[in-house]
């Protein structure tokens, strides 16, 4: 009778752990579920409001706090702002993201300043800036990420990936 019971015990502890790792191998990486800002905008309608994983190219400048498509996109607009003002206006709106909580991102602006990174946060629409409502002048887009500070926590604690 005692073996029955811990055999039956080993079976069940045997099944709960099969599980979990399942469950686990199963979930794809954060990286492989991060968007980038262009497919994070072309979702907007769907994705407002919602957690999402962000991953781009992090730019906190005086004039801008967004994440955006890449590194390469980032120098091709510089350049077109300097050298071709029309494709500057016409080429990049939908290829970055404000990041908000100003405060909580600048705080960490070494960590994150010209880093390709995965960043989590609620995605919201809308951030209309250019209304004046509110007034963000280092807002580069109408849609934007409020980054979630505890993720950026351990993101700078090396806990994340």
């Amino acid at each position: 009778m005692i073996f029955l019971s811990s055999m039956r015990m080993k079976l069940i502890q045997f099944f709960i752990l099969s599980l979990l790792l399942v469950s686990c191998v199963s979930l794809p990486a954060i990286n492989e579920r991060a968007l980038s800002p262009k497919s994070l905008n072309m979702k907007i309608e769907t994705l407002a409001g919602e957690t999402v994983f962000a991953k781009g190219y992090v730019v906190l400048g005086t004039n801008s706090r967004c994440l955006y498509e890449s590194k390469d996109v980032y120098m091709q607009m510089l350049n077109d702002y300097e050298y071709d003002f029309e494709a500057f206006q016409n080429n990049y709106g939908d290829t970055r993201i404000t990041l908000l909580n100003p405060n909580v991102v600048m705080e960490n602006r070494n960590q994150l300043e010209g880093e390709t990174l995965v960043l989590k946060g609620i995605l919201i629409t809308d951030y209309d800036y250019l209304n004046g409502n509110p007034i963000d002048l280092q807002a580069c887009s109408e849609n934007a990420l409020v980054v979630d500070e505890d993720y950026l926590r351990r993101l700078n604690a090396g806990e994340v990936l």
